[in-house]
Parts: structure tokens; C-alpha cells; sequence
């Protein structure tokens, strides 16, 4: 079995097996444990996972994860864990005490890593949404901000189907993440 220092070392090195190998492995239990404890979506779950998995991989690329204090593994599911809370907050699923209560299970310096990340994030990806469509700005910003499900998104901006909101956002999300890589090294994040 590889450890955790080793995985490290390879995600540095960006060996996409190895890459490939920890977000397949966690995947389903993250999702599934998300689906039963928050009551989120399939979809969504998949979706937090994927962006947490991303925070990971952006904060061992930028150095900003040099060593770990649990497994990287419960690293990762920390991340997930505070972007569950941001989606409920977000969602009005779940009071602000319970946002808070859950808030207050990670480590106080992880918070203010992420809340740091966040704020750049935004300021990186509002730059890019400036250079997309209207149409891509649009869709990006029903479902991403004002959280559409895709069939009101469908009506809303004449779609024929779900299929093609859900091969547009595709796209649009792809031009956004090429828009961001090309402008921003690794280090930016």
C-alpha cells in the first residue's frame, strides 16, 4: 500500500495514475456518505466531490499542503465536508446553527486556508466569466449561482432538452476552466 507522503509526492508530480487511482477510490464512499448523512442529490454529491477533490489537488500543486496532520484521505472529506456546509448554507436546507455546528469540526487553520482560496477563486473565475458568452455567463449563472435544477434552466433559456443545458454547461465550464488555465499558473490557486 502507498502512503500518503508518497501519493503526495506523485500528485506534485502530477502522475495522473495516481491521480486517477485516490479520486477513483474515495469517490463513491465520499458520495454515499454525503447522500445519507446531508440528504444531498447523487449529482450533487458528485459534484461537491469533484470540487473538493480539485481544492486537494490545487492545495498540494501550490505547496499550500505540505504535510498532514490526519490522512489525506480525511483531508479530502474535510474539504468536501465544508463545501457540503457552503452548499446547504447556500440551499437554506439547514439553519445557520447547524451550518456553524458543522463548521466548527475542522481545524481552524483549514477554514482560513479555504476562506483565503475562496476569495481568489472568485476574483480568478469572475475574470474569466467576463470573456465567455452571454448565453455560457447566463447558464453558468443559473445553475452555479442562483441554483436552477436544468429542466428550469431548459425553459428558461429555450433548450430542447436536458441533455443539451446539461452538454452546454459542459462546455461552458470547459472554455471557463481553459480561459483560467491560460491566464493562471498552478501557483494561483
Amino acid at each position: 500500500m502507498i502512503s500518503d507522503s508518497e501519493i503526495l509526492e506523485r500528485f506534485k508530480k502530477n502522475d495522473h495514475d495516481a491521480i486517477s487511482d485516490f479520486y477513483e477510490k474515495h469517490k463513491e464512499e465520499f458520495v454515499h456518505f454525503t447522500v445519507k448523512k446531508f440528504n444531498l442529490s447523487m449529482e450533487t454529491s458528485r459534484e461537491i466531490y469533484q470540487e473538493a477533490f480539485l481544492s486537494m489537488y490545487q492545495n498540494i500543486l501550490s505547496g499550500r499542503l505540505l504535510s498532514l496532520s490526519s490522512t489525506l484521505k480525511t483531508y479530502l472529506f474535510q474539504v468536501g465536508k465544508y463545501k457540503v456546509f457552503n452548499e446547504l448554507k447556500r440551499s437554506s436546507k439547514h439553519t445557520e446553527a447547524e451550518y456553524q455546528i458543522g463548521l466548527s469540526e475542522l481545524p481552524v487553520d483549514e477554514i482560513l486556508l479555504m476562506t483565503e482560496q475562496e476569495k481568489q477563486m472568485k476574483d480568478i473565475v469572475s475574470s474569466a466569466l467576463l470573456k465567455l458568452s452571454a448565453k455560457c455567463r447566463r447558464l453558468l449563472s443559473l445553475y452555479y449561482l442562483q441554483k436552477k435544477k436544468y429542466d428550469e434552466i431548459m425553459e428558461l433559456m429555450d433548450y430542447k432538452s436536458i441533455d443539451s443545458v446539461k452538454t452546454q454547461k459542459y462546455k461552458c465550464f470547459k472554455k471557463i476552466e481553459s480561459l483560467i488555465k491560460t491566464k493562471h499558473s498552478e501557483s494561483d490557486f
